[in-house]
Formats: structure tokens, C-alpha cells, sequence
């Protein structure tokens, strides 16, 4: 049977064959899913299927049919004996079964499939369905596949045309003429796939188009003319009207023009600009067999039409402003040097340049009034000897001095022409005396004059190198030249008079802003609100607070927090009222603010009013002197003498005290020998010299505090004294119950000490930490090093009773003390030592918890020991060791143990 003819879709008899009921073989319809959703095109799974249900199920013939779309589509497989000769199912064949299904999927075009099976054969119904459905699927899929391909070569084609409208835009501005008409035909023809492309321009002298740019057209194009009316080009550049040329196109502009054959389609568009006026011509062709061009199409060309109108409009413009542009173009150019610097010398170069360069002057020479030398100094010159610059000139001498004085241009040409009498006149005289100085037949002299028309130099200039005479051009050119001139210079000047008066005024600052970062008292500045706009380190140092964060607090804030008490606050504040109130300062002294929860110090506050010259609301001006260093030397000076007067009382009574002990003594001593001798108690002569020795005991403690004693240095393992000294202790501890916990590392570094008054340190404080642990408790005994200070830290931590605040400032004092039978030197005589070794002693405490004295000391006592020696006095910025005030030598023959 012949196959069908293309595109037919034959009309197919309407045939009804129950579909049975039998279920289909599970394992075919699962291999017509698979293959068919495997197949890559709708062709390759009808083909899959046919192939399938033909050996399976005795399918003889297959047709897929679409009638939607541009063209119908009839696909018949298998045994075209089945169908008639149109296509259609055999009448003949009528008890062959026949089943058709439509394409009933989204997205596919309108159509059915066909099965045609064998009259024996019984169709699976369900399974032909389950068929149908996959192919239609896979057709729906090719229809979405070529749906997106056609939009996107649209929007492809869309991109590309307004790439190329947005390039031509782009350079319009940036590109030759000649090029950017040959990029228009280029980027037309290609976007529009012509042949050829051609760009004619109206030659306005003429009247007829010329050829600027053409787009596979023979090099000779360019030659080609054309006159307005003649011609298609012509004829639409006369009615102004495009015109699209296709097959059958009727247009009175064609008629008499013969067509070329071999030319399919052709579009022409006028280039006109703003006004309407038609500039030129735009013309495009496709040779055969290439499709039509159309309506859409002659849009996008009358676009590439107007971008080359713009760029005709533009040429045009240029063309009409250059001629106006010329006669502004040179003082442009200098002005534009003018502005360009501020910096005078460099401006003044410019001018100068500009006049020889620019305004066409052969030599030219700058002179600048000098207001304190009284004349015009030669500054810049170029062409002349330098010699010129050796030769100021007065003020109101020679042609630049009356130049300068009137304020008015001189011009002198000796090739001109004059009356005799002329020629004797002084003025004339003293130009051409000045021409022959320079050199020159004929100059010009202009002052340079400020805006308010005083006179700041003079510009010399002549063509003695160029041998031309000054043309009136020149004259003119430089004069405005030098009008904006003047201007700039004496801007120049005021600008160089601003800097150097700013670096006085910037240096001025930066010397008082250094002297007020660097004076030791602090200074606090307010406005009239209140708040603070200046502070010193030294104010920032004292009130502890961070640089910049005093800036905009208010004053009233900053001395609630500088720890006052109430009353010492509020007074601050009546007097700071009372400051802005009548202007009047005022002083206060040894004030105890303690700020941020620092140490207590000692403050001398002076309040001051602020002027202000620009009558606002003044100021306070508030000075904070730090003399807490003088006041604790000063304490410490009448401690030094007190501890003075104490110890040659103390010396004096040790020694009438034991002089008057040990005969009491040997008196108690004899007398309970006796008393043993008879039999009697031995209790009250036990009792005298139990108090005897305590008395003993007193006096050796008083001598030790006493007097100096000199310092035996020795190198001590810290870890192996420490040990030592705690445990010839231990008996003592164990009866008050004291458990000793150590964190002494064994690689400590050696220190320089006196092992017996060390000693003597270790046993007060351990014995100390034992008696304010009545119950018994922890003494924690840590040393460290202190790799920055050079020093060991010995800590001695305890679980006793603690110390009360107001009680620690005076546990160092001598003959304080907490204990009922206590002396008060023990802790004295501890500073004593470790302030001889150069160290110190410091103690945290607190009631019910505990107490930690920590001992400072320096590896080398030689280096920390001026310092803080009790008896050392500050002078200045040296520690100055003074003799001690007690003698050194012991008070009186007995021994001091």
C-alpha cells in the first residue's frame, strides 16, 4: 500500500470495539512503560510500542494523527494493507479491532492514536490507554522543548538587537564619525541578516545623498551620488516616508524603477533629527531565496535610522558651536590653567606659559608688587636674558611703575607712525627706552588687577622671537587673560597668607596643647551648659577615666563619682555656682575624693571663671592638683619623727629598765632558792621572774625596733627557707592547731637576705596567723616570682578573725596591737626588715575570712632599698638616704636578746 501523502490527515471511520476486561500481562506493560519513557523522541516510543504490542498482542497497523498546529501531522506504522489508501482504516477490514484514544495531556496539540489489531487478536484496552498516555506525554514534552527554543531565539534575537542599539548609543559619543556609520551598517545588516546595508547623508551644498558607509556593497560605493527625488533613495528622502519593498508591494514611489531581480525584500528609512529635517538615508536588502522583511522588522531598522540621525545631529552641532567655540577656546584653555592650582609659584609659571603658549606671545615676563620693598619684582619670565630678574622696579617709575599706578594697559609699537611732536613727549620717550631695553619694536604692559581693583604685579609680554607684530587679537586675548588672572593670584596670595598664618596659629595650638597634656595638674574646662569640652591626661590620670571620656559629660556628673562625701560634693557644687555666678575664683584645699573605687587621694581644687569673646554663657575652668605624694611625705616626715622621739624614749627606757630588771631578777631567783630550801611554795618568786623576763622580753623588742641593724646578704633557696623557718615552728603550731599548706615551687630563683632577720619576718607573721585562729585553722604559705619586677612574692594566707578596714591603715604603727598581752612592734619591726631589703609589705583582709600579708622582695636589695627605705625622703625626683634617726650603737650594756 502506498504511504500517505505529507501533511494529510485522512478522515477515519468511526469504529467501536468493546475492550475486554481480561487484565493485560503485567510484565508487557511494564516493559511498554519503561521503553517508552526511555525513548528520546515521541517517533522512537510509537515505533517502541508498535513493536511490542505487534508481538505480543497481534497489532497490525499504528497511526498517531495531529490536526492543531501550523502543519497536521499524520504518522501511520506497520501494515499499511490495514488502512485504505487515504490512510484511513480498511472498511473491508471492519472485523479487525480498532481502538483509538486522544492525546489527552496538557501542553499537547489536539490529536488521537490509532491501534488497528489483527481479527483473531483481542486488544488489551487498558494497556493500550496506559500507551497512548506515555506518548502523549512524550509529545506534550517536544511541544514545551520547542516552545522554549522558539522563545528563546526570540529573546536571544531581542538581546542582540538592543545590544546592538545600546552599543551604537554608547558610541555616538566616543567615535569617529566615519566608524560609527560603518558600525551601524555593519551591526544592521548582521542583526538583520541582509546582504547589504548602505548609509547615504544629504550634502546640504549640493542637494544629493552621499554614500558614508555600506555593508557588502563594492569599494566604489562610496563614490556614488544620488540627487534628492531620484531613485528609491532619493524619492524617500524627498517624501520622508519609509518604504518596505516584498514581492507585490505597490507604492507610488516605485513607479518608472525598475527592480533587480535578484533582490527579495528591501527597506529604506530617512534619518531625520529633532526639527524633522531628513539628514540622510538608511537602506538594507536580502537576496532571494532569504524570507520577507517585515513590519517589525522596518521598526527596528527606523531605530538603527535614528541612532545615525543622532549622530548626524550631533556632527552638526559640533560643526555650528566650533566656530563660537574657537574664539573662547584659548581663554577657556587659560582659565582652565587658572583654576587648576592654587599653589602661587606653580600659577604663576602657568600664566606665563599660557601667555606665551596658549595667547602666542614670543617672551613674556611676570612682575609682582612687593608692598615691603616698594617695587615690582621680576617673579617668572621666559624668552628674556635672566638678567631681568636682577632688576626690580620702583613703584611709580618707568613704564611698569606708571602701569602699575594708573591702573591702565600700555601698549608701544615703533613701527607705527606719529606726529613729530609726538615723538618728543616724555611718555612716548620712556616706552621706546623701554622697548630698547628689552629688545624688542613693540611690547605690551597689562596690570594685574584684584578684584577690588588693586594692583598686585604687572605682565610684560612681546613677539621679538616671532618677529610678528602684536595683533589686536593678542591685546585683547591677554587682557581678559589677565582680568581673570589678577583673581586667581590674589587668591593665591590670600590662600598662602591663610596657610602660613593657619601654621602659626596650628603650631601656637599644638605648643599650648602640648603644654596642657603636659602639666602635672589636671585641668577641666566647661561650657556654659555645663559640660565638659577639654581634658588633660593628668584630669583624665586622676579621675581615672579613659582618654576622650570625659569630652560632653556634665561637670556635676564627674564629681558625684569622684567618691566625695556628701557634704565635700555639695559644697564642690555651691562653689561652682557661685564660681559662674560672680566670676570670682575660688580655692579649695586637700580635698579626699576617692574616684572609681581607687586608693584615697589627696586633691587641691582651684575653680576659675572661663571668659568667652563671644558673650555666651561663660565656663569653669577646674584645676586638680594631685598633692597626695606631699601630703603622704608630709605624714610620713611626722611619722619618722614620732617613730624618732619613740625610739630614743624606747632606748632610754630599755636601758633604765633593764638596769633596775636584773638585780629584781637575781633577787626573785635567790629568793626562791631559799624558799626550795625550806620546803616552802615557790609560786610568787616564779611569778617575779616569769614578769621580769616578759619585761626582758619587752625591751629587746622595743631595742629591735629601735635601732638599725645592719644587713648580713646572703643568697637564700626561698623553697628550703621557707621550709625551715615555718617548721622550727611547728611545735607551736601543732598546739594551735594550724595546718600548713605549702605552694612553694622548688625553681625559684635565689634572693639576697639576711637569713636571721628574715627569719625573724617569717616567724612574726606565721605566729601572727596562728593567734587570730583562736579554733585553730589553714595558714597557706605560696612564694612566686615576679619576672618583671626582679622580685619574689611570699604570701601567708590564714583562716583567722580578719582585720577591720578602718584597723589596717595602723597595724604597721608602733605599739597597736588587737592581742591582750601584745607589744605592737611586731608587725612594725616586720616593715622595718623588709623595707631595709628594699621590698614592701602588703595586707588584704577580710573580717571573718581571713587575712594575707604579702612580702615583696627584690632579688637584689641594692637596687629597691633607696626607695623604700622608712628613713629615705623624696627630693625631687632622687631618694636621698638620710642617717638614722636613732643611733645605731645599742642603748646601754645589756644584751639586746
Amino acid at each position: 500500500m502506498a504511504k500517505p501523502p505529507k501533511n494529510a490527515i485522512p478522515s477515519l471511520p468511526t469504529l467501536e470495539v468493546d475492550a475486554p476486561s481480561d487484565p493485560f500481562p503485567p510484565d508487557l506493560s511494564l516493559a511498554i512503560m519503561r521503553q517508552a519513557a526511555a525513548a528520546r523522541t515521541s517517533g522512537e516510543a510509537m515505533e517502541t510500542v508498535f513493536a511490542l504490542l505487534r508481538d505480543r498482542c497481534g497489532l497490525r497497523a499504528m497511526t498517531l494523527e495531529i490536526t492543531s498546529g501550523a502543519a497536521p501531522r499524520f504518522q501511520p506504522y506497520g501494515d499499511f494493507a490495514a488502512l485504505t489508501s487515504d490512510g484511513a482504516p480498511d472498511p473491508n477490514a471492519s472485523a479487525s479491532p480498532c481502538l483509538r484514544f486522544p492525546l489527552n495531556q496538557p501542553n499537547a496539540p489536539t490529536g488521537q492514536i490509532t491501534y488497528i489489531f489483527a481479527p483473531e487478536a483481542t486488544p488489551p484496552g487498558a494497556l493500550l490507554e496506559a500507551a497512548a498516555l506515555q506518548i502523549a506525554q512524550k509529545i506534550a514534552l517536544e511541544t514545551l522543548a520547542a516552545r522554549a527554543e522558539a522563545a528563546d531565539d526570540r529573546a536571544n534575537k531581542r538581546i542582540s538587537e538592543v545590544a546592538a542599539i545600546y552599543e551604537i548609543g554608547q558610541a555616538i559619543d566616543q567615535i569617529e564619525l566615519p566608524r560609527l556609520f560603518q558600525m551601524i551598517t555593519d551591526r544592521a545588516a548582521l542583526l538583520m541578516e541582509a546582504q547589504t546595508c548602505s548609509l547615504m547623508r544629504v550634502h546640504a551644498p549640493t542637494g544629493t545623498l552621499r554614500v558614508e558607509a555600506s555593508h557588502g556593497l563594492p569599494d566604489d560605493a562610496l563614490a556614488q551620488e544620488q540627487k534628492l527625488g531620484e531613485g528609491i533613495a532619493g524619492r524617500v528622502a524627498q517624501t520622508e516616508q519609509p518604504i518596505l519593498i516584498v514581492e507585490g508591494t505597490r507604492d507610488t514611489r516605485l513607479e518608472g524603477l525598475t527592480l533587480r531581480p535578484e533582490i527579495g525584500s528591501s527597506m529604506i528609512v530617512p534619518m531625520k533629527n529633532q526639527e524633522g529635517r531628513v539628514l540622510g538615508v538608511l537602506s538594507i536588502r536580502r537576496r532571494r531565496p532569504a524570507p520577507d522583511f517585515t513590519d517589525a522588522d522596518l521598526k527596528l531598522f527606523s531605530v538603527f535610522a535614528t541612532q545615525a540621525a543622532l549622530a548626524l545631529t550631533n556632527l552638526q552641532l559640533y560643526e555650528n558651536a566650533r566656530q563660537r567655540a574657537s574664539e573662547l577656546g584659548k581663554l577657556s584653555t587659560l582659565s582652565r590653567d587658572l583654576i587648576s592650582t592654587i599653589n602661587l609659584e606653580e600659577l604663576l609659571k602657568n600664566v606665563v606659559d599660557d601667555i606665551c603658549r596658549v595667547v602666542g606671545f614670543g617672551r613674556c615676563c611676570l612682575f609682582i608688587h612687593d608692598p615691603i620693598r616698594h617695587a615690582y619684582v621680576p617673579r617668572v619670565w621666559r624668552g628674556y636674558p635672566d638678567s631681568i630678574g636682577r632688576n626690580p622696579v620702583r613703584e611709580r617709575e618707568g613704564v611698569i611703575g606708571a602701569v602699575g599706578r594708573d591702573r591702565e594697559m600700555c601698549t608701544f609699537d615703533a613701527r607705527e607712525p606719529l606726529a613729530p611732536e609726538q615723538e618728543k613727549e616724555k611718555s612716548y620717550l620712556q616706552r621706546r627706552g623701554f622697548a630698547r631695553s628689552l629688545g624688542a619694536e613693540a611690547f605690551v604692559a597689562v596690570p594685574i588687577l584684584t578684584g577690588q581693583n588693586a594692583c598686585i604685579g604687572v605682565v610684560v609680554a612681546d613677539n621679538r622671537g616671532k618677529r610678528d607684530p602684536i595683533s589686536p587679537e593678542q591685546v585683547r586675548l591677554l587682557t581678559a587673560f589677565i582680568n581673570h588672572a589678577g583673581i586667581a593670584i590674589d587668591n593665591a596670595q590670600l590662600y598662602d597668607k591663610s596657610q602660613e598664618d593657619y601654621q602659626k596659629i596650628r603650631r601656637l595650638s599644638e605648643y599650648t596643647e602640648n603644654v596642657l597634656q603636659s602639666i602635672p595638674t589636671g585641668i577641666l574646662t566647661t561650657d556654659g551648659r555645663g559640660l565638659i569640652m577639654r581634658a588633660n591626661r593628668a584630669a583624665e590620670s586622676i579621675l581615672k577615666y579613659p582618654h576622650g571620656a570625659l569630652r560632653n559629660m556634665p561637670l556635676a556628673e564627674v564629681i558625684g563619682k569622684m567618691g566625695l562625701s556628701e557634704s565635700e560634693c555639695s559644697q564642690l557644687k555651691d562653689r561652682i555656682a557661685h564660681v559662674q555666678a560672680s566670676g570670682e575664683s575660688v580655692h579649695q584645699h586637700k580635698v579626699s575624693p576617692r574616684p572609681a573605687g581607687g586608693p584615697p587621694m589627696t586633691l587641691n581644687l582651684n575653680l576659675s571663671l572661663l571668659a568667652e569673646h563671644n558673650q555666651e554663657r561663660a565656663g569653669i575652668v577646674l584645676s586638680l592638683e594631685d598633692v597626695t605624694q606631699e601630703v603622704y611625705l608630709g605624714q610620713q616626715v611626722e611619722r619618722m619623727r614620732r617613730l624618732a622621739d619613740i625610739g630614743q624614749l624606747a632606748a632610754k627606757m630599755a636601758h633604765e629598765v633593764r638596769n633596775a630588771l636584773s638585780p629584781i631578777k637575781g633577787a626573785a631567783q635567790i629568793i626562791r632558792l631559799e624558799m626550795e630550801g625550806q620546803g616552802s611554795g615557790t609560786e610568787w618568786p616564779d611569778i617575779i621572774i616569769a614578769e621580769v623576763d616578759g619585761l626582758s622580753r619587752l625591751t629587746s623588742a622595743m631595742l629591735d625596733f629601735a635601732r638599725p641593724t645592719p644587713l648580713d646578704l646572703r643568697p637564700l633557696a626561698i623553697s628550703e627557707f621557707l621550709v625551715g623557718a615555718v617548721m622550727a615552728l611547728s611545735s607551736f603550731l601543732e598546739e594551735a592547731q594550724v595546718r600548713i599548706h605549702w605552694d612553694v615551687p622548688s625553681d625559684l630563683p635565689e634572693v639576697n637576705a639576711d637569713p636571721v632577720q628574715l627569719g625573724q619576718v617569717v616567724r612574726n607573721l606565721v605566729m601572727n596567723a596562728a593567734q587570730s585562729m583562736p579554733e585553730g585553722g589553714e595558714l597557706q604559705v605560696s612564694a612566686a616570682y615576679m619576672r618583671e619586677a626582679q622580685a619574689l612574692a611570699l604570701c601567708f594566707r590564714d583562716t583567722g578573725v580578719g582585720i577591720a578596714e578602718e584597723e589596717i591603715e595602723r597595724i604597721f604603727q608602733p605599739f597597736v596591737t588587737t592581742k591582750p598581752k601584745g607589744t605592737g612592734l611586731g608587725l612594725p619591726i616586720v616593715q622595718k626588715i623588709v623595707a631595709h631589703h628594699g621590698g614592701k609589705v602588703e595586707v588584704v583582709s577580710q573580717v571573718g575570712r581571713g587575712t594575707c600579708f604579702s612580702v615583696l622582695l627584690p632579688l637584689d636589695p641594692e637596687r629597691g632599698r633607696a626607695a623604700h627605705s622608712p628613713n629615705a625622703l623624696f627630693r625631687g625626683e632622687i631618694a636621698v638616704e638620710e642617717s638614722p634617726l636613732i643611733s645605731a650603737q645599742p642603748a646601754g650594756p645589756f644584751p639586746d636578746n
